[in-house]
């Protein structure tokens, strides 16, 4: 009888324990959005704190359940499997400070140690092309593209284009640094300053100017559907949703860097140490 109570309370006190973590885990992760929406963790600090390396800003997707993160010493694939996380790392080429998917070519375009390259299937940094300190990729959907920006010594704040086959060619000039670049098959969409423009095939639009005083904080990243109907910029803090001229918060307590990948939103929060997606997108447009 007696063992029996003990057991008992031992069985009590690890089950308030187990609640306890999770609970804890529950409120480090959790994500409040707007109604309609859903939202599905990818990364969570549990999750993170069984990764070896430190994740850095820059991520990108293979696939839906396959995402690639810089880390401070390597380049990582992360993938879900039915065992859990799979952490692959694809290069110990500590030079790379930006990178871009090319999801045409399949192929993993890098900057690192003054030179544009493309990682090789051995894990190696390829140089191809050398660029100005600071300059930075930025991925596009558009099969054979990627965009430049950053380190332009003339101060000209360039976007320059680079295509399939080793061309590029200035896209447009501004008058502000370039933050962050997004595209879709009908536009690209560039944040210089507190704006952001669109750039068309025949034209350049000023979209909206954002003021960091009123929105509590700068904007850090953008992003837009495939329909070219809903523009999504980011603070650190919150996520927007541009449609119609009209402006709606749709994650209220977490932000960061934006990347759209089929009909959803993915934010990695890395103060918050969190990735998650939100959608469908297309419940913004009911």
């Amino acid at each position: 009888m007696k063992r029996s109570v003990i057991t008992a309370v031992v069985l009590v006190v690890l089950g308030f324990a187990v609640y306890a973590v999770v609970d804890r885990e529950r409120r480090l992760s959790s994500v409040s959005v707007m109604s309609g929406l859903r939202v599905r963790h990818l990364l969570t600090p549990a999750r993170i704190a069984q990764i070896p390396h430190t994740l850095g800003r820059d991520f990108d997707f293979t696939s839906s359940d396959s995402v690639l993160f810089l880390a401070r010493d390597a380049l990582l694939d992360l993938s879900e499997s039915g065992s859990g996380l799979t952490v692959t790392r694809l290069t110990d080429d500590s030079r790379i400070e930006s990178f871009a998917w090319d999801a045409a070519n399949k192929a993993i375009l890098t900057i690192g140690g003054g030179y544009l390259g493309q990682l090789s299937a051995s894990g190696e940094s390829v140089d191809a092309l050398p660029v100005p300190p600071g300059t930075r990729l930025s991925p596009s959907s558009r099969p054979g593209i990627v965009y430049l920006h950053g380190g332009d010594p003339t101060g000209g704040h360039r976007l320059y284009v680079f295509r399939e086959g080793g061309t590029y060619e200035i896209l447009i000039q501004l008058p502000d640094p370039i933050g962050a670049v997004a595209d879709n098959a009908a536009a690209t969409y560039v944040l210089a300053g507190e704006s952001i423009y669109r750039i068309g095939s025949d034209r350049v639009r000023h979209v909206v100017a954002l003021n960091a005083g009123e929105l509590g904080e700068p904007v850090i990243s953008i992003s837009v559907n495939r329909e070219d109907t809903i523009l999504f910029f980011a603070t650190s803090r919150q996520v927007f949703a541009l449609q119609a001229a009209v402006a709606l918060t749709i994650v209220n307590d977490a932000g960061g860097l934006l990347r759209t990948h089929d009909d959803q939103l993915f934010v990695w929060d890395s103060k918050r140490l969190v990735l998650f997606s939100v959608g469908p997108l297309t419940a913004l447009s009911r």
